[in-house]
């Protein structure tokens, strides 16, 4: 009796070690530094080496208490910018765990052109005006900024301060469609294309809003002037 108590006591103790080592084995620990360093590589590959990223607190880590949980960085390019939030989602078989908010600080550089001297309304860019310089466009979008090539022989439509980006606003834009010429209509949502053609109502340049109406129909509608001349209707 004594023995087979022994031996009973003994099995217990084994099969207590074997599930805690179990549970220890089964954990997934990722470490603050892990998913530090997993947000910034992630802001390298989505916005490029010239983007900074500040993370703005201490990142704790993560355990789990099951093994097979992968981590992945989330989060829209086009939010990538500023006071903005990178997305940390641990999943398994692909079902969602657990998702954390890590806060961040995005500035966002590029070599674009800047003015050497004050440039005046009226003034035509010309090569002795500009230069190329890496700045901090995290503020700007991409339609506001513009190559070499766009700005040269363009009339400066406000004061330039020396120093200052050469931004499409500052400059007078060549009218690229005038009032009533036939314009094709480009409507897009998601990934859904639709074609049509119409009418414009007034004369406008590249990027500008501008009301056309749709061959057929009486109803007026805006849409952006591309660079090629069709008009970009985009919806939610």
């Amino acid at each position: 009796m004594i023995r087979f108590l022994k031996i009973l006591l003994i099995f217990f103790i084994v099969t207590a070690v074997s599930v805690t080592t179990n549970q220890l084995f089964a954990k997934s620990t990722f470490s603050g530094s892990r998913i530090r360093q997993a947000c910034i590589d992630y802001v390298h590959k989505t916005l490029g080496n010239d983007a900074e990223i500040i993370l703005k607190q201490t990142i704790e880590n993560a355990s789990f208490e099951e093994s097979g949980i992968y981590a992945k960085c989330t989060g829209d390019r086009k939010a990538l910018r500023g006071n903005c939030y990178i997305g940390i989602e641990f999943r398994k078989n692909g079902q969602l765990i657990r998702r954390l908010e890590i806060p961040v600080l995005i500035k966002i550089y590029k070599i674009i052109p800047v003015a050497i001297r004050q440039l005046k309304n009226g003034d035509v860019i010309s090569n002795d005006d500009f230069t190329q310089v890496k700045k901090d466009i995290t503020y700007y979008s991409d339609k506001e900024l513009l190559n070499p090539l766009e700005i040269l022989g363009k009339k400066v439509k406000r004061n330039i301060k020396k120093g200052d980006i050469i931004t499409i606003a500052s400059l007078e834009r060549d009218v690229l469609i005038h009032k009533g010429d036939k314009v094709l209509i480009v409507a897009q949502s998601g990934a859904v294309r639709i074609s049509s053609t119409g009418k414009a109502l007034q004369d406008a340049a590249f990027g500008q809003t501008i009301r056309i109406k749709r061959d057929g129909s009486r109803g007026i509608l805006q849409g952006s002037v591309a660079k090629d001349g069709s008009i970009l209707i985009t919806t939610k």
